[in-house]
């Protein structure tokens, strides 16, 4: 298969965003010059597809709805990444989607986000998540970033169609993990997550007994948070 399937933007048309309600132009594929395109206002899907004419401005929901309101203007972002302020880095798609997938729990864990950095960008792991998915399934390995300006958004080709990522341009104030040194940064993920599993089992081990549900309520959350984190260290034990 060279490209998507107008199932597929559907899909990511379809992802919950925040206040995805008052967004409704986010929840269907806008048709225009000869593109099929969705957008969550930080990546954007876009797919060469031959659709009818009459459909040329609008924006069509999953089952033929025309759906009433404005498209965002993503003329002025869509950036031509084979011109010589490009060009393309290397991705291994398979443990990006790991990293971020580890990155992810971290977050739903502890509350704390930490960035990914990728060539001089930074972005949240929920973001390069849907990203590296798309990749390991259409087999991409390449990601075309600006050189100099880091704000500006990378570009994955996808046979006929196309992703491009809104980088965060403040996440270099913040904890992150650079990509460039995936390694080194594997290696650190493992010592704290091993810290934290310890930590863990010794507030596990402070329930001698369980006397009421409260405190069986506390005992099954610690629990399961210390599976998550195990099974995190299991998905990085292999590129350590």
């Amino acid at each position: 298969m060279n490209g998507l399937r107008l199932s597929d933007i559907y899909k990511f048309a379809e992802r919950p965003v925040e206040s995805g309600w008052l967004r409704p132009a986010m929840t269907g594929i806008h048709f225009a010059d000869g593109w099929a395109e969705a957008t969550d206002a930080h990546i954007l899907i876009r797919e060469k597809y031959g659709y009818n004419p009459e459909l040329e401005g609008k924006i069509i929901g999953r089952y033929g709805e025309e759906i009433d309101a404005v498209f965002p203007d993503i003329s002025k972002v869509i950036p031509s990444f084979m011109s010589d302020s490009y060009h393309s880095i290397y991705i291994d798609q398979n443990m990006l989607y790991d990293i971020c997938r580890v990155l992810d729990v971290l977050v739903k864990c502890y509350g704390e986000q930490k960035y990914i950095k990728v060539g001089i960008s930074y972005f949240t792991p929920q973001m390069l998540k849907t990203i590296a998915a798309t990749m390991v399934r259409f087999g991409c390995c390449c990601m075309y970033q600006h050189r100099d300006d880091y704000l500006r958004p990378s570009v994955v080709p996808l046979g006929y169609g196309v992703m491009m990522i809104m980088p965060c341009g403040f996440g270099q104030d913040y904890d992150y993990f650079d990509f460039s040194k995936k390694f080194l940064g594997i290696k650190e993920l493992c010592l704290k997550l091993k810290d934290n599993v310890d930590m863990l089992q010794e507030q596990l081990n402070d329930f001698k007994i369980v006397r009421n549900y409260s405190q069986f309520k506390g005992h099954r959350v610690l629990a399961v948070r210390m599976g998550k984190l195990q099974k995190c260290m299991k998905i990085l034990l292999k590129y350590n």
